[in-house]
């Protein structure tokens, strides 16, 4: 495990082939929910599933900080600092979640801050 902010190119691990095929189903992997589409739709795909499992720890981080943000929110001064700090994890995750689309979109795989680091799932990549 690397620097947890660092970002690692693996595209040459990657069948050209199966990139280019599979793209649209990378971008999903990174816009919530939708996940589960190339998780489960594209099991035969090395790209796809890459992009699903950093896709999932994004989406399992994204649902921690909204359940925080309305715990927190019921706490009168504490929650409006508890707040801000979790409006700017949420834009942090935002960011992540454009590179990762932006890097499907033009068929690289990357490792992205956080998310390409930690794995609690290993998909079939």
């Amino acid at each position: 495990m690397g620097n947890l902010f660092s970002i690692v190119d693996r595209t040459n691990e990657f069948d050209p082939a199966d990139i280019q095929a599979n793209k649209a189903m990378g971008i999903l992997a990174y816009i919530g929910p939708l996940v589960f589409i190339p998780m489960f739709a594209c099991k035969q795909s090395k790209f796809a599933q890459s992009n699903a499992e950093q896709g999932i720890m994004l989406f399992i981080f994204e649902a921690i900080i909204s359940v925080l943000s309305v715990i927190f929110g019921f706490i009168p001064v504490v929650g409006l600092v508890f707040g801000i700090i979790f409006y700017l994890l949420d834009l942090g995750l935002l960011a992540i979640a454009i590179m990762g689309i932006v890097f499907s979109a033009q068929g690289r795989v990357k490792d992205l801050p956080i998310v390409g680091q930690l794995r609690l799932i290993k998909l079939n990549s």
